[in-house]
Parts: structure tokens; sequence; C-alpha cells
């Protein structure tokens, strides 16, 4: 398991909040 850096995290961050928004949009896809 590598160590995830600084900048990924970052970028993971900012996809799970897009990937938050949309799916409030589309409530029809729900995990």
């Amino acid at each position: 398991m590598c160590p995830i850096t600084p900048i990924e995290l970052l970028s993971t961050i900012i996809l799970e909040k897009r990937k938050l928004r949309s799916s409030t949009k589309r409530k029809k896809y729900r995990k």
C-alpha cells in the first residue's frame, strides 16, 4: 500500500464533493 500524497487526497476530496453534488441532483443512483 503506497502512502497517499496530499495532492492525491485533495483531488479525491474534490471528486467526492462533485459526486455528492451530482448524487443530490439524481436520486435515482443511490448506493
